[in-house]
């Protein structure tokens, strides 16, 4: 048994307060394939002074380009422009739009963005907005003939075109700053294509430093710019075109032109290999002026671009999580998680979730670790809900890591999902009947809706015992019996499944689910054919066996998850077997 004694616990009822936070929360979640794109027509044009072309360029843009576009739009006005106010020409106005548009973009949750000007200072609202919902792990491509980098002392003419960029990282006045969703660091932006700064900007782009690359750099080679994006080492970007920074020659449809732009063909093909290698979530297209109907090619690109955010077919995620903590001091699952990482998998293709090493732990709400183990989950959940994959997985760390993902899978499966969960043990132990208090003995339990109540919350879905069979489960404690007796939990044994692989096939199909996650704990696995496992149960299955259901499920389900854990092996070779189960997880 991996424990030999058990405490009997009362369920303690929810209080008032709980109850009004959970209810709070499920109005708050939204199911991921509801529309999550946001277009935002916001037509600003007090910024540049009296003239109002970008406003009517803007107009033109939706008119000819996005007749049958949903746009959510700010309502600017067309009367002359407010007086100076905190050192700001048409102050009011503009911090009139910018609380618009954030109402607007909180109203919608939105997780990508296509604004539409206006002036360049019309997208500050959606940057700094993606900024937050991304925790920072994002880099701003700023396309720009200007340097929009001064602070409202700076600045000779008071136009607030001249701000936008330098406001956006925290610096310019106040209340505009605070009414930001968040700030940029420096290191964050890149300024592309600016050729007319004043001394001022130059200075900061120095001191701050700000990454700057030059038209001559970009025309020399379109990799210059990637490899640089590829140094912010950022996980999302956010791309702003202000029009001008293209070549007047070839684009003089801006109010205030610069001279010796980028040329339309290499910025066109920038702006293809961004889209191409990174995951963009956001796109400015700003400070166009009136062409009298005339339709350009590159508007035509940008707003296919912009509005294609909406369409974009979600993407498979690989996740690894190397949580140890579930096991207690024990960190053979950490290492054998890197071990995997150093061996098996191309990270380029992982997202990596940090995890805390220090082990200092202590029980909490009847876990051990609990303070971390619910900080790693909180980190796991941003990451899902930014992300919002389709299919996923995940690389463990211990069993206790598949807590979050497989409660979003089924989530967004709508409960429409089986789940095959190969484990040499219950998982089902609940905080108060674990007499070690260690998590990696909770995480069925935990997924069924048996877990406190903090965690539950974070959770997206609770599974039922009716979608679940496990396979290869021999090491129970007395609780974890008597739950799947009561429950009537479907379990196939090890001989069994060794004998008749197609048992499990026929007790999946007997769900009734389109939709199937596998949940592989390597302990399922004989220990004298695969010892590489921190809590070994004797009887397991053949590696043959598991190779053959995995192919069969592949074969007969619509594998949308998959999960691998509890490994431990250092320094061995290659196992194939390990190499098997990588191969179909990122293949879903």
């Amino acid at each position: 048994m991996r424990f030999t004694n058990f405490i009997f616990y009362i369920i303690v009822k929810l209080s008032t307060r709980y109850k009004r936070y959970f209810a709070k929360e499920k109005v708050r979640r939204v199911n991921p394939y509801e529309k999550k794109h946001l277009n935002l027509f916001i037509p600003q044009w007090q910024s540049g002074g009296q003239e109002m072309s970008t406003y009517e360029g803007g107009l033109e843009i939706i008119n000819h380009y996005l007749p049958d576009c949903e746009l959510s739009t700010v309502d600017v006005s067309t009367q002359p422009i407010s007086q100076q106010k905190n050192n700001i020409l048409g102050y009011d106005d503009i911090m009139n739009q910018l609380r618009q548009a954030k109402e607007q973009i909180s109203q919608h949750q939105p997780k990508t963005i296509f604004t539409i000007g206006g002036g360049c200072d019309s997208d500050m609202a959606s940057i700094s907005y993606l900024n937050q919902l991304t925790q920072g792990d994002m880099t701003l491509l700023y396309f720009d003939s200007h340097g929009d980098l001064h602070t409202p002392e700076s600045s000779d003419s008071k136009y607030f075109y001249g701000m936008p960029l330098r406001t956006l990282q925290g610096q310019g006045d106040e209340k505009m700053v605070h009414t930001l969703f968040s700030s940029l660091d420096p290191s964050q932006v890149m300024l592309l294509g600016a050729r007319d700064l004043d001394e001022a900007e130059k200075q900061y782009i120095k001191d701050a430093p700000i990454t700057a690359l030059t038209v001559a750099d970009m025309e020399r080679s379109t990799e210059k710019v990637l490899s640089m994006v590829r140094e912010k080492n950022h996980r999302y970007i956010y791309v702003h075109i202000d029009l001008d920074v293209l070549d007047p020659g070839e684009f003089p449809y801006v109010p205030v032109p610069a001279a010796n732009g980028l040329k339309i063909r290499n910025f066109l093909e920038i702006l293809k290999r961004l889209n191409q290698e990174f995951h963009l979530i956001g796109l400015g297209l700003l400070e166009y002026n009136v062409s009298g109907g005339k339709e350009d090619e590159v508007i035509k690109e940008i707003v296919r671009l912009g509005c294609g955010m909406d369409t974009k077919k979600r993407n498979h995620l690989n996740l690894l999580y190397p949580q140890w903590q579930g096991g207690g001091a024990n960190k053979a699952t950490y290492e054998g998680a890197l071990d995997l990482k150093k061996d098996y998998l191309d990270m380029e293709q992982f997202v990596e979730i940090p995890v805390d090493l220090q082990e200092d732990l202590s029980i909490e709400n009847n876990i051990w670790g609990y303070h971390t183990i619910y900080k790693q989950l909180h980190t796991v959940k941003a990451m899902l809900d930014t992300e919002e994959p389709h299919t996923l997985f995940t690389v463990g760390g211990g069993d206790d890591v598949e807590v979050l993902p497989l409660s979003y899978m089924n989530y967004t499966s709508q409960g429409d999902l089986a789940v095959l969960f190969f484990d040499a043990h219950g998982d089902l132990n609940t905080p108060e009947s674990s007499p070690s208090k260690n998590f990696h003995g909770m995480p069925l339990r935990t997924l069924l809706g048996d877990t406190h109540e903090t965690i539950l919350d974070l959770m997206y879905s609770t599974l039922t015992p009716a979608q679940v069979v496990m396979v290869g489960t021999r090491d129970c404690d007395p609780v974890e019996e008597q739950y799947i007796a009561e429950n009537q939990l479907r379990v196939i044994t090890a001989p069994t499944a060794n004998r008749q692989p197609e048992a499990v096939l026929s007790a999946l199909k007997e769900k009734g689910k389109k939709k199937l996650y596998i949940h592989i704990d390597i302990d399922v696995i004989d220990p004298l054919e695969f010892p590489y496992q921190p809590v070994p149960a004797a009887g397991g299955l053949h590696t043959e066996t598991l190779s053959k259901l995995l192919k069969l499920c592949s074969e007969e389900f619509e594998v949308v998850g998959l999960c691998m854990l509890g490994y431990t092996a250092l320094g061995q070779k290659k196992i194939a077997i390990l190499e098997e189960i990588i191969q179909l997880g990122m293949s879903i």
